[in-house]
């Protein structure tokens, strides 16, 4: 693993897999998860393809920059943007600097365009990138994502509070909290000694909104990516980003 250090002055922890000589697969993980919740093992599935692969920490995650000191009160964040209200709560940045520091790490690596897969929140930070940086975006892959509007693929009470709460004071600690992720995981395929060996180390609306994009409903999947769908998961991303080259 590596850091890139942006323009602005913010660390970015990245690795790569493959030739980059092949066309780039720049995924994007979601809150609070670091980049090695994308497992090198499926990522590497994408190399034997022939893609060269880009994986890296969001600001505030894993071993990328700290906004250490800033507080923001994520309650009323997280109530204004589920009322439809403008956001008033100060923040330190938004999904568009989040989005920024992607494209600030192809600048590094000097990638002029790439694919970009992004989950959950990183498929919100993806389809940022897609909006605003359209000329480095080969293709666009949303996984379990929403698009912001509220109408659509909101959480339950139960697994909104198992992802906002406070973090876990140990290490021991956090690596038995993952059986709380059980609560939006695949049902048929979670696995409890995966899920703690991890720790240790909605999209209908979405495909609805952009044009020519293709909706692909996974039978058995939870907000998770479980081993056994990985076949399916590098055959559609892998064959969606050869029609987009």
């Amino acid at each position: 693993m590596s850091q890139a250090i942006l323009p602005n002055g913010i660390n970015i922890e990245y690795d790569t897999f493959g030739d980059p000589k092949n066309p780039t697969l720049l995924w994007i993980m979601g809150f609070g998860a670091q980049m090695t919740s994308w497992p090198e093992d499926f990522l590497r599935l994408f190399v034997e393809q022939g893609f060269h692969i880009v994986r890296f920490d969001n600001r505030d995650c894993g071993l990328s920059y700290k906004h250490d000191g800033v507080m923001v009160e994520t309650d009323k964040v997280t109530m204004q943007a589920s009322m439809g209200d403008p956001i008033t709560v100060p923040v330190p940045y938004k999904l568009s600097d989040m989005a920024a520091d992607a494209m600030g790490v192809l600048d590094h690596l000097g990638i002029e365009k790439a694919h970009i897969i992004g989950a959950s929140m990183g498929g919100m930070i993806a389809q940022t990138v897609a909006i605003e940086h359209p000329h480095r975006t080969q293709s666009l892959t949303s996984i379990m994502s929403v698009t912001g509007d509220d109408t659509y693929g909101a959480p339950t009470e139960a697994a909104l509070n198992a992802l906002l709460a406070a973090p876990s004071p140990d290490r021991a600690t956090y690596i038995e909290s993952a059986a709380n992720w059980a609560i939006w995981c695949s049902k048929k395929y979670f696995d409890l000694a995966e899920a703690k060996a991890r720790a240790a180390r909605g999209g209908e609306r979405t495909a609805e909104l952009i044009p020519g994009s293709v909706f692909m409903f996974v039978t058995d999947m939870g907000h998770d990516v479980p081993l056994p769908l990985w076949p399916i998961f590098v055959d559609a991303i892998s064959s969606h980003a050869r029609r987009a080259s």
